[in-house]
């Protein structure tokens, strides 16, 4: 990359501070010996790029240390107080809008609102609302770059719907995942339709999901994001029907215990070094489902049932050591 080219992505970044120090650098208000020579441009280049990277750690309040807490939830639908299903933010997109799924396992439509605070299970409240020309596992949605990621019901087929057009931009199967819902590929809960889970993190884009080779163990799938052709593969040791749900964060893959109370986060699986690590980190004292991580807004979302069933965003505390 040339330096010109790296110094228009930290003004992308809005990283200023640094920004501004390296212009310096280049328009003299610095001391520097300025010799254009291959070794020294690739000193400054090296130095430009180490600082970038420490800028956008720095813009991640939270960074990606697992040494983490879990706040108390934000609850929403606080008009109509009763919202099962699955609530969604853009991954990607820095708006406020919220879509809401109101269907317990499968649907065919999203509500939009203009924003968390807005939503309820109301068609006639939210500002729009997009029917599918197929049915869904409400669990496998995310939305990201005004895109909804989704999976076909009782299906292999993944589905890219582009939310502006109203159309399917591209579907893809993904034979190799086992798909009876009474069997060892679906979480723990009987019977309900999401045996292919999705999911974003800042590492891109993610299929959860198991198969009869993996003898129920949960299988992670890296996704192209513009065909979802399968990148690469990694095989957890973690058995997917004694988990709740399962979310990606960082790179990572998080487990719930179960649906019922109480719901905490037990394990912690990195790709790379195929390590399990088992962890208790309390996430709600009562039965949770749908248990999501927005990169963007770096929160968990999840449909809670304590006294009534609505939708909560909870959000993430880095724990710090001496």
């Amino acid at each position: 990359m040339k330096i010109s080219q790296l110094l228009y992505k930290f003004s992308k970044a809005d990283c200023h501070e640094h920004l501004k120090a390296w212009q310096d650098v280049f328009i003299g208000k610095r001391s520097f010996d300025f010799d254009h020579t291959l070794k020294h441009l690739t000193s400054i280049y090296r130095k430009m790029t180490t600082a970038y990277n420490k800028c956008l750690e720095s813009k991640d309040n939270l960074g990606c240390n697992s040494n983490i807490a879990v706040g108390a939830p934000t609850t929403l639908c606080a008009k109509s107080g009763h919202c099962p299903g699955a609530l969604l933010q853009d991954n990607v997109i820095g708006n406020n809008k919220a879509y809401y799924i109101p269907n317990h396992s499968t649907a065919n439509k999203i509500l939009e609102f203009s924003s968390l605070k807005n939503v309820e299970n109301n068609e006639t409240a939210a500002d729009k609302k997009y029917q599918l020309p197929f049915t869904f596992s409400t669990g496998s949605a995310i939305v990201s770059d005004n895109h909804l990621y989704c999976v076909k019901y009782s299906t292999f087929e993944l589905v890219k719907f582009n939310m502006e057009t109203s159309s399917v931009v591209v579907t893809k199967a993904l034979p190799q995942a086992g798909i009876d819902p009474c069997k060892e590929y679906t979480y723990k809960l009987s019977c309900w339709p999401n045996q292919i889970d999705l999911a974003q993190d800042k590492t891109g884009l993610w299929a959860i999901y198991a198969t009869p080779q993996s003898g129920g163990k949960i299988v992670l799938s890296k996704l192209n994001p513009d065909d979802l052709s399968v990148n690469v593969t990694y095989h957890t040791d973690i058995v997917k029907n004694k988990v709740g749900h399962a979310f990606m964060r960082c790179g990572k893959l998080y487990t719930t215990n179960q649906y019922s109370s109480p719901v905490v986060l037990n394990h912690i699986f990195d790709p790379i070094t195929g390590i399990t690590k088992s962890v208790s980190i309390l996430l709600y004292a009562s039965t949770t489902y749908y248990v999501d991580y927005n990169p963007r807004t770096q929160k968990l979302y999840a449909w809670i049932t304590k006294n009534k069933h609505t939708q909560a965003t909870f959000s993430i505390l880095q724990l710090h050591t001496a």
